[in-house]
């Protein structure tokens, strides 16, 4: 249960995707004549999830850093444990500072984690951090790497994807634009770089061949909050959701590396 759980994390965070940069995804405005600008004066409803992307992706780039809290909604309270996370992030880099079940910063190539105090005894840690450089990591490289992968915006949106509904909204006392989002994983499948391919083949073999988003954008063109209905899988009631807010757009944010005392040197595998 517990990697299930994380991976669904991930692929909340990441979806079945094409290539992070380079790519466009598959637009469904047969013209093409959808501008990626949204600027605070015009909050104008984009009509593909290509001119979607850009307009994110250019807002992003103008500034450099957000917070995100992820929050799995009407799940098992176990489950929910291993993937609540609340997460300060530089998106050059990237550094990052999580905190949840797990503690862990990433930071030049170097990772540390906080395992829980019982996790700790368990392994014989003498500190509360240990430190890992990314060749060491075991199951963690693959959980938690996915979620540095939230500031790419256009990893959510796909060959396959499509905009199905589009309108002005409020959120939390701010103009957006919500978008709700379909990925067809048929399509994922047929046109998708491999490893992308591969991915939605698995799941068209546990019978999910649809997956669905929301996103709401602000008047700057920057995501306020994106959720993912969770597939039909087993042991995963059908009302879960995962839930991502972003905040504090280019505010300053604390990564900060624990200090060498507090920092069990000579424990060297993956705790997890």
């Amino acid at each position: 249960m517990r990697r299930l759980a994380i991976g669904l994390t991930a692929l909340a965070l990441t979806g079945i995707t094409a290539c992070g940069s380079g790519q466009t995804a598959q637009s469904n405005d047969p013209t093409g004549e959808d501008s990626p600008e949204q600027s605070e004066q015009e909050l104008n409803p984009l009509s593909s999830t290509s001119a979607l992307g850009d307009a994110v992706s250019e807002a992003m780039r103008e500034t450099s850093t957000v917070k995100v809290s992820m929050r799995a909604e009407n799940y098992p309270v176990s489950t929910a444990e291993m993937v609540n996370y609340d997460c300060e992030m530089e998106l050059i880099g990237p550094r990052m500072h999580c905190s949840g079940l797990l503690d862990f910063i990433l930071d030049s190539g170097e990772f540390y984690m906080k395992p829980p105090e019982r996790m700790r005894e368990q392994r014989g840690i003498t500190e509360p951090w240990v430190k890992l450089p990314a060749g060491k990591l075991g199951q963690s490289s693959t959980d938690f790497s996915q979620l540095s992968k939230f500031g790419d915006i256009e990893r959510m949106l796909p060959e396959g994807s499509t905009i199905g509904e589009k309108r002005k909204t409020e959120l939390d006392g701010r103009q957006v634009v919500r978008y709700d989002v379909t990925v067809d994983m048929n399509v994922t499948l047929e046109k998708g770089e491999q490893q992308y391919r591969q991915r939605a083949q698995r799941m068209l073999d546990r019978g999910v061949e649809e997956l669905e988003y929301v996103f709401w954008v602000d008047e700057r063109g920057l995501p306020m909050r994106i959720t993912s209905e969770t597939p039909d899988i087993a042991g995963i009631p059908p009302d879960a959701r995962m839930v991502i807010t972003y905040s504090d757009w280019g505010e300053p944010v604390d990564i900060t590396v624990p200090p060498a005392e507090k920092i069990d040197e000579q424990y060297t595998q993956d705790p997890v």
